[in-house]
C-alpha cells in the first residue's frame, strides 16, 4: 500500500510542478478512499495531519502542492495551521515568506526548530512568538542575526517553555 505513495512521490518529482500537485493530490485523496478500513464515508473526516504525514511529502513539496489549485492552496494552509512541529533546519530553499506562510496562521507549534535559518529577523520571531505562545522547544541555533531583542516576547508569552537552543548566536548576551 506504501508502494503506491512511494510512486507518486516519484512522479511528483518528475512532471511539472502544478500538474504533477493535483494529480499527487488526487491519487492521496483516492489512497484513502480505497484503503481505509472504515466506511467510504468516513474520507471526509481523514485528519489532514494523516494525510500529508508521509515522509514522502516533504515541506517543498507542499509549497508545490499549495501552487497547484485553490483547492489544494487551502488545504496546506489549513494543514500549516495545525501543525505542531517545524523544523526548517538548513533548508536551503526556505526563505522568509516561507517561513510566515507556514507559521502564519493558527497557534499551535509546539516545537519550532529553525537551526541555521539565515533569513530570520528579529520582527519574524517576535510575531511566531507572540502568535504560538504554547511552544515548549525552539531552536534558534546558527541564527546569527537573531539579538536578544526577539526573546523578550518569547520569555513573556511561551510561558511552557522548557528548552532554547541559543547556540552559535552571537548577538545574544548572557544578561
Amino acid at each position: 500500500v506504501w508502494q503506491v505513495v512511494v510512486v507518486l512521490s516519484d512522479m511528483l518529482s518528475s512532471l511539472s510542478v502544478s500538474v504533477c500537485s493535483c494529480v499527487f493530490f488526487f491519487f492521496l485523496l483516492l489512497f484513502f478512499f480505497f484503503f481505509n478500513d472504515t466506511a467510504t464515508t468516513e474520507i471526509y473526516t481523514l485528519s489532514l495531519h494523516d494525510a500529508f504525514r508521509s515522509p514522502m511529502l516533504t515541506l517543498e513539496d507542499l509549497f508545490r502542492l499549495r501552487g497547484s489549485c485553490q483547492t489544494a492552496y487551502q488545504l496546506v494552509n489549513i494543514y500549516f495551521s495545525q501543525i505542531k512541529k517545524l523544523d526548517i533546519t538548513n533548508r536551503r530553499t526556505f526563505n522568509l515568506e516561507s517561513y510566515q506562510i507556514a507559521t502564519g496562521n493558527g497557534c499551535n507549534l509546539r516545537h519550532l526548530i529553525l537551526s541555521g535559518a539565515k533569513f530570520l529577523t528579529n520582527d519574524s520571531l517576535k510575531e511566531t512568538f507572540n502568535q504560538h505562545n504554547n511552544l515548549v522547544t525552539v531552536d534558534l541555533s546558527e541564527c546569527h542575526s537573531v539579538t536578544a531583542a526577539c526573546l523578550q516576547p518569547l520569555a513573556v508569552q511561551c510561558t511552557r517553555l522548557k528548552r532554547l537552543i541559543l547556540k552559535d548566536c552571537h548577538w545574544v548576551t548572557r544578561a
